[in-house]
């Protein structure tokens, strides 16, 4: 020490900065002198030590950055001159290290630890040993935080790690890397809460952790933010990562509600409001879809109605507008589903999804029963239908549901333009020229009536083959042609004089045992039993308008007589040929065949032949005792 004394005393500083550092080496509490030193010897020793240290650590520290303040000369070689001030400054500056370390390291608990700390960890950062120097800043920060520059070397460990981000080349490493740094972000949060670099601190965990998928911590780290109501926009990032964070979780609720309040929060010509309103309307379509997949459609529904009333502007609005009318149709709740629909239809006429609004209004029109709406959109679909087997199908669906609305008028008018228009196929032609002829009936329009009866024979004897339905059609239709026949035919009165009456009744008998022939021949079994029967009768009904016709006036009783022989004569075989029918329509009962047309004309035959007919069996009266 008195030698130290001496070269400071004669003006030697380099020498002094010599003989300190061979003190220090000699001297060091790790060296052997130290060991076997006496606890009085230690004492003064280390006075000394803790003198010298943080003279020769500051001495190097002070080198180190005037080095790095020399410029390089301008030169060829001027690049070489700037590498050796770089490699001086950075010796300077490991010494530096090495001696605010050796003070840290040889006396803890000193006052001056905290100190030395802050300064190893400057040295080291100076140097480029930035991953020491992070270290040594958190200890100062973490183990010292009363140290008046804790939050200082918190901080500084925070920003020493993005120059370590770059030489980070495999993708765990750089795992490991983002953890240490949030993991310093979360320790100088929390020690440091009232620090004003804590807000963009937490800001930064928040984003990281948002863009790193880990929502939870960006939720915590954002959330901690909202308490600064004096900044305004660090409020609104900070609400926004919580919000995003809530939807990409799937708490759609939570980030409906975050959302909503955030665009309560924005300033208008904020760019960010249009996203954000989205956002919220994305919130509350995923909460509907949720709902169909419970499935609970009236829920969807609403969520879905909520949109259309909360942020009518969004991109899904209009989709929320058509999904919440098919969600209240899944519901059964037609009527509000079709209400929705001609809304939709209304609103967005050119939209692509209004070309399939009137068949979702068909269908809830008939699920309500509403068959002259449902006629209604199918019309108004087959005027658009470009594919002619598809407009074929609409129009005839709209016909018969025009019908069921007993609209008579209209659905006669569309089954017959139907069958005028479409031949083919012929099961459904028939059907309409069938309903057609039933509707004029209704309506009393007898001509109109026998048209289309006509018209379904006609076109069933031009098929190649028909169906079994078309052959039942067709001989139904021959037979209401025949009934027809047959009551012009009974009307005929059989006056005197009869060779002018007799010729126009003998004729309207042809053409109904014609016309009954006609429905005979297609041999359907309950036509066939039903023509059988009417031949019959036409027979039996010429017979007895013979025998009960007008006489000629002026007959005596013997001229009379005479005449009523001729028209026995006449009408006599008229009932034989009537009989023989009956007979056989009767024995197709013997085959199993009986049926209303069968026992009528077992009744007809009572009548005419009942010794033969009219029988009734006798049955004895007996009693279940034994006398």
């Amino acid at each position: 020490m008195l030698a130290i004394a001496a070269l400071e005393q004669g003006g030697f500083p380099q020498d002094v900065l010599v003989a300190k550092r061979k003190y220090v080496e000699d001297y060091a509490v790790t060296g052997s002198y130290w060991a076997q030193a006496t606890a009085d010897v230690r004492e003064s020793t280390g006075t000394t030590l803790r003198q010298f240290l943080p003279e020769l650590a500051t001495h190097y520290h002070a080198a180190g950055q005037l080095a790095m303040t020399q410029a390089a000369p301008a030169g060829a070689d001027s690049e070489a001159k700037g590498s050796e001030v770089k490699d001086s400054a950075a010796a300077n500056y490991r010494l530096a290290s090495e001696f605010y370390g050796q003070f840290v390291d040889s006396f803890p608990g000193d006052p001056r630890e905290p100190e030395m700390q802050f300064m190893q960890a400057e040295s080291l950062f100076e140097y480029g040993a930035v991953d020491a120097a992070i270290s040594a800043y958190e200890r100062v920060a973490y183990v010292f935080p009363d140290f008046p520059r804790a939050a200082d070397a918190g901080y500084a460990a925070i920003a020493s790690y993005a120059l370590t981000e770059p030489a980070i080349q495999m993708p765990q490493s750089h795992r490991l890397w983002w953890q240490s740094r949030q993991q310093s972000e979360l320790r100088f949060a929390v020690a440091f809460s009232e620090d004003a670099r804590t807000g963009p601190v937490l800001m930064h965990i928040a984003t990281e952790a948002f863009a790193d998928a880990d929502y939870q911590l960006a939720t915590i780290a954002a959330a901690t933010l909202l308490g600064d109501r004096d900044n305004a926009e660090q409020l609104v990032r900070a609400r926004i990562i919580i919000a995003d964070s809530a939807f990409n979780s799937s708490d759609f609720a939570e980030s409906e509600r975050e959302y909503a309040e955030l665009s309560e929060l924005l300033q208008r010509g904020d760019e960010r409001s249009v996203q954000i309103r989205e956002r919220w309307a994305a919130s509350i379509y995923r909460q509907a879809e949720y709902a169909l997949a419970e499935p609970n459609p009236a829920a969807a529904a609403r969520q879905f109605e909520r949109i259309l009333d909360l942020i009518p502007d969004s991109s899904v609005a209009t989709q929320a507008h058509y999904d919440a009318a098919m969600a209240w149709s899944a519901a059964a709740d037609y009527e509000r589903s079709v209400q929705l629909l001609e809304s939709f239809r209304g609103l967005h006429t050119a939209h692509a999804l209004s070309a399939s609004i009137s068949a979702k209004l068909v269908e809830n029109y008939e699920s309500m029963e509403q068959w002259g709406d449902a006629a209604g959109e199918l019309d108004a679909m087959a005027m658009q239908e470009p594919e002619l087997e598809r407009q074929r199908q609409l129009q005839y669906l709209a016909a018969t549901y025009y019908d069921k609305a007993d609209a008579e008028t209209i659905a006669i008018a569309r089954y017959r333009s139907y069958a005028h228009t479409w031949v083919e196929p012929a099961a459904e032609r028939f059907e309409a020229m069938n309903r057609l002829a039933e509707l004029y009936a209704q309506a009393g329009e007898t001509d109109k009536r026998a048209f289309w009866l006509g018209k379904t024979v006609a076109s069933y004897d031009a098929l190649t083959a028909g169906s079994e339905r078309t052959l039942y059609l067709a001989a139904g239709a021959a037979g209401e042609l025949a009934s027809l026949q047959e009551q012009a035919y009974q009307n005929i009165r059989l006056a005197h004089p009869l060779e002018k009456t007799l010729p126009l009744k003998l004729k309207g008998m042809r053409a109904t045992l014609k016309a009954w022939q006609k429905t005979l021949d297609y041999g359907v079994r309950d036509a066939a039993t039903h023509a059988n029967f009417r031949m019959g009768e036409a027979y039996l009904e010429m017979s007895q308008s013979l025998l009960q016709s007008e006489r000629p006036a002026g007959l005596n009783e013997l001229e009379l007589e005479q005449y009523e022989i001729l028209l026995e004569e006449q009408a006599f075989p008229l009932e034989e040929k009537a009989i023989a029918i009956h007979e056989a329509n009767a024995r197709r009962s013997w085959h199993g065949d009986y049926d209303d047309w069968v026992l009528a004309s077992l009744q007809s035959l009572a009548e005419l032949l009942p010794a033969r007919y009219a029988k009734t069996e006798i049955q004895e009266a007996y009693s279940e005792y034994i006398f």
